[in-house]
């Protein structure tokens, strides 16, 4: 009786993080359009996944494992940015002409990585709501 409790919290557990990784992968496609529409840069969520992915129960699939791997390489890229555009707007001294091409060259590598990630973004979604349905918690 004490493991099938065990064994129930577990399961519970593990489906309330993948419904919250669920949600989250779809606040981030919907994120993406407004920066999209916008045109401004912005940081996507991760925590959900931060929670799950060290989880031995799931075998996530490459769509998810390509999302949080693209995620995070823009995440990195447009942190450099910013950070980079905080040490240039300092100070005077560091506007210089090297440093502004410096700085415009980092921002295009953050626009880079942001424009695939729509599609990666869709696959994604499609891939969680598999395991979804896949363990009987989908939504249809």
């Amino acid at each position: 009786m004490l493991n099938y409790l065990r064994q129930f919290q577990k399961e519970r557990q593990l489906r309330k993080e993948l419904l919250a990784l669920d949600q989250e992968a779809a606040k981030n496609l919907e994120s993406y359009y407004v920066m999209f529409q916008i045109n401004r840069l912005r940081d996507f969520k991760l925590d959900a996944w931060q929670r799950i992915k060290a989880n031995k129960e799931i075998n996530f699939e490459e769509p998810v494992l390509k999302y949080t791997a693209a995620i995070e390489s823009y995440q990195q890229a447009l942190k450099g940015f910013r950070d980079f555009e905080n040490w240039y707007t300092s100070d005077e001294k560091n506007k210089t002409r090297e440093n502004g091409l410096a700085l415009h060259q980092k921002q295009e590598e953050a626009k880079a990585r942001f424009k695939p990630l729509e599609g990666i973004l869709k696959s994604a979604v499609q891939g969680i709501a598999k395991e979804l349905k896949m363990r009987g918690w989908g939504k249809g």
